[in-house]
């Protein structure tokens, strides 16, 4: 076997510490929605498949009873999501593969949000092309993200290694890049279908991984959420469950007694969050016996209102009815009649009346406890408003944010500088008189391990020229050094004058430029007229321009576009062929332009400064393309960003 861990409790906190990154430090918990009496509501999403694991459309409320405890609830909300409607025909495959260099807050309210796990700590199999099974995982991740719809929010998250991962993204090639980091232990002797006391640690910590994501996702909103589990499966002996003491090897029976305890807080954290866990094994179709390993996957499916992808030599299929049956889902809102406040779980049976019909939803909730009035010296009464912002499983949106970060060569060192744009759109209260409102930043760079490596924090006073009751839209400006490497930002805005938060995360890859011969910036895009932004001249020391984070824009405004060109090395400087290129939604070219840097342009610090203007009036309503490639002899670099003219 390759790879043996130096302790249990070593990898286990190991693990889990990633698995805070790889989920976004769930801590903060979503505040459930509310009636306007101010009684918490109950909201439950609920699947209904036919015989054929279709969804079922076309329902209403009068077709759905909830009995909570046994007792009928009456339903109050009721409101029908259908994902596959919203996702329209992505003819052109950058609209599909080019991820949008903005975040928002608000990007996990109306897709599905999807977790694939590769199970890196059971041993696989070996003698597969020299790499067991290891080939077929990654096939099998592939497949999952390219599955995905556009929108859809995916993460990748690994049962051993800390920081192969990716955090929730919409960028298929960050995604696919985390699948190709898949390995595992191998080995040969007896993988299948027979319980091994020194893998104990790897296979507990399979599980524990597994139970932590489910418990994190409960703190995602109430959307479809799936875990799509790729694993060989453990061969663990259910029958060795009932028997108290094992004679023959009482070790490994009370290790098992152990495990399926966490199997079912499995199962039971996966009920709470509404999580369907699907396991396909990677394997394929098997010449070896595998019954226990098949039987776990099974069991981890099933009892969570998924189904195990196993014994086929094409999974894709499998994959693809898992979104089917997170696409369409109906959202059920009540008032429980029995209003206890004691932290007890209620049980919740959703019956739908039609005959032959599956129904998949969570099978309860824990009720929220009575609030103790304890009165707390103001030293100890919780973390600021910023700091609390920071914490949560997705971002705070009471404030809408969006975000861009792009970094540039420092001439001192191999670190970068990252400016940081973003946009904020605050809606002032009706009869606001006040012209000024101090806006609180706070931005913090983690990197894979969940390790703060830079943060910045600042204070802005913005002046606005409207009555209250109308939107203003401003820019927010910052600015983090940062050593090559991968990390993701977390950024809260806090307003003072709306006592309102928003958070926006990001994630940024940071390169090395002093070693490729040819390198490029990221790209900032700025617009005439300008929004607000402050504080004023922040990023003048990096950039020639003002970035903003708009990515949609009118004919009549002047829209450029900014990178640095990198020769890194000693070697003599080359000239560089610039291209420039806009594409619409059906990739069809509008625009193109073509320019030499000559080596006279990059200078002692082996950079050159290029922008360009994008022929706004020219082109038409609908998404478009930018794309800037380089390239120096064979070597070529290339930027892209996606923009809309409305």
């Amino acid at each position: 076997m390759s790879l043996i861990p130096s302790g249990p409790r070593t990898v286990i906190v190991t693990c889990l510490v990633f698995l805070s990154v790889a989920l976004a430090f769930p801590v903060a918990q979503q505040s459930p929605p509310k009636f306007r009496s101010g009684v918490e509501a109950v909201v439950f999403d609920v699947t209904v498949l036919g015989r054929d694991r279709q969804p079922v459309r076309g329902l209403t409320a009068a077709d759905f009873t909830i009995l909570e405890d046994g007792k009928p609830q009456a339903i109050q909300t009721f409101s029908a999501v259908d994902l596959e409607d919203v996702v329209e025909p992505v003819p052109a495959g950058w609209r599909r593969d080019v991820a949008p260099d903005v975040r928002k807050n608000d990007e996990f309210r109306e897709h599905r949000v999807v977790v694939i796990v590769l199970d890196d700590s059971t041993p696989m199999p070996g003698g597969y092309m020299g790499a067991g099974d290891v080939l077929l995982a990654k096939q099998l991740g592939r497949v999952a993200v390219d599955q995905l719809a556009p929108d859809d929010l995916a993460a990748v998250v690994y049962t051993f290694n800390q920081s192969a991962g990716q955090v929730f993204t919409k960028d298929r090639t960050r995604l696919r890049a985390a699948v190709d980091r898949f390995n595992a232990p191998q080995e040969d002797r007896k993988p299948f279908n027979a319980y091994d006391t020194i893998n104990e640690t790897l296979y507990r910590l399979s599980l524990i991984a597994l139970r932590g994501i489910a418990e994190q996702m409960a703190d995602l909103p109430q959307r479809r959420k799936a875990i799509i589990f790729v694993s060989v499966g453990l061969p663990l002996d259910y029958s060795l469950v009932s028997e108290p003491k094992v004679s023959e090897d009482g070790d490994a029976g009370n290790q098992i007694q152990s495990m399926v305890r966490t199997l079912h807080e499995i199962f039971e954290a996966a009920r709470r969050a509404n999580v369907s866990i699907y396991a396909a094994d990677p394997g394929h179709l098997r010449a070896q016996r595998t019954t226990l390993n098949h039987d776990f996957l099974k069991a981890v499916s099933e009892a969570t209102g998924g189904f195990p992808i196993v014994d086929t030599n094409e999974p894709a299929p499998g994959i693809a009815q898992v979104y089917r049956e997170n696409s369409s889902y109906y959202l059920l809102g009540y008032q429980p009649a029995n209003n206890r406040t004691e932290g007890r779980f209620r049980k919740v049976e959703v019956r739908v009346s039609r005959p032959g019909v599956m129904v998949r939803t969570r099978n309860g909730y824990v009720e929220p406890r009575a609030e103790k009035k304890v009165t707390k010296p103001a030293a100890v009464s919780g973390p600021p408003p910023l700091t609390t912002a920071l914490l949560g499983v997705v971002p705070m949106a009471d404030i809408p944010l969006e975000m861009t970060a792009a970094p540039f060569a420092r001439t001192t060192d191999n670190q970068a500088d990252v400016a940081i744009a973003v946009g904020a759109t605050e809606r002032r209260p009706v009869g606001t008189a006040a012209t000024t409102d101090d806006v609180d930043v706070l931005v913090h760079a983690y990197d894979m391990k969940g390790r703060l490596r830079a943060s910045e924090r600042s204070t802005v006073r913005l002046a606005f020229r409207v009555a209250g009751d109308e939107s203003v839209r401003y820019g927010l400006l910052s600015r983090l050094t940062l050593d090559p490497g991968r990390y993701q930002l977390r950024l809260v805005v806090r307003s003072s004058l709306l006592g309102k938060s928003g958070s926006v995360y990001y994630d940024l890859e940071v390169p090395d430029f002093s070693k490729p011969a040819l390198s490029l910036s990221g790209v900032v895009l700025d617009v005439t007229p300008p929004v607000l932004s402050a504080p004023r001249g922040k990023l003048s020391a990096i950039l020639p321009t003002v970035p903003t984070a708009q990515r949609e824009f009118i004919a009549g405004e002047e829209v450029g576009a900014f990178l640095r060109v990198y020769q890194g090395g000693k070697g003599p400087l080359s000239p560089v062929v610039v291209t420039t290129r806009v594409v619409d939604g059906r990739d069809t070219e509008v625009f193109s332009k073509t320019d030499t840097l000559g080596q006279d342009r990059f200078g002692p610090a082996r950079a050159a400064d290029y922008r360009v203007s994008l022929p706004m009036a020219d082109l038409t309503k609908g998404p478009h393309l930018l794309r800037i490639a380089v390239t120096r002899g064979k070597t070529a670099a290339q930027r892209e960003v996606r923009f809309t003219v409305r």
